[in-house]
Parts: structure tokens; sequence; C-alpha cells
């Protein structure tokens, strides 16, 4: 497939927890909550590309769990070429964690390593 933008650059899972508040260090609270949703600037950019009508391919790694095969399925129903997806399986696709408190409050993501280049 002949692509009009190609985009390297890192997919990663987004784990959303809620509660009521932030926890303080080492207290454990009740959540309300949870979510899985697909991130990462570069899938994003991809997403966002194929979406404006561009012929998008994609150049990432990922890992041969869960996680990858919801990006590559993302990918997939976004008609994005993913001939440059890379699907290690000796590493866990990337993640991070979001912990909204309360509406309209955001604080720092939270990291994982995983996968991406």
């Amino acid at each position: 497939m002949k692509s009009d933008v190609v985009i390297l650059g890192v997919y990663a899972a987004d784990l959303v927890f809620q509660a009521e508040r932030m926890p303080k260090l080492g207290e454990t609270t009740l959540g309300r909550g949870f979510a899985i949703s697909s991130g990462g600037k570069g899938s994003n950019q991809a997403v966002a590309a194929a979406r404006a009508g561009a012929a998008t391919a994609f150049v990432t790694r990922v890992g041969a769990d869960s996680f990858g095969e919801q990006a590559r399925a993302l990918w997939a129903a976004e008609g994005i070429a993913v001939e440059g997806v890379v699907v290690d399986s000796e590493a866990a696709t990337k993640r991070s964690t979001e912990s909204p408190a309360a509406p309209r409050s955001r604080p720092p993501s939270r990291g994982f390593r995983g996968s991406g280049f």
C-alpha cells in the first residue's frame, strides 16, 4: 500500500481508574469506574490522519499480548497500513494509568515501560 503519511511512534493502552479522590501515599480507596482505551501520541496521530482521509502507515512495536491485539484491531478498523508494526513476543505492550479523582480533575499519568520504540 502506498502511503501519503508514515508515522513512527508509540501505542499505549490507557488504563483509567476513577475514584472520589486521589488516594494518599499507601492508602487504598474504593474505585467507582475503570476503562481501557487506546492511546499513544504516534497511534493517535495515525488514527487522526487516516480519519482525515490520508493513506496512512504506522511504524511501531507492540507486545504479543491482549493490548497489542487491541492496537492491531484499532489500526485495521481505521484502515492504517501496519507492515511496519513489529509484534514482540519478549516484551509487553506499553501501558499507562490515569486516575481522575473527580470531575474536571486530571492528575498526571503514571507510565509503565513497554515495547514502544
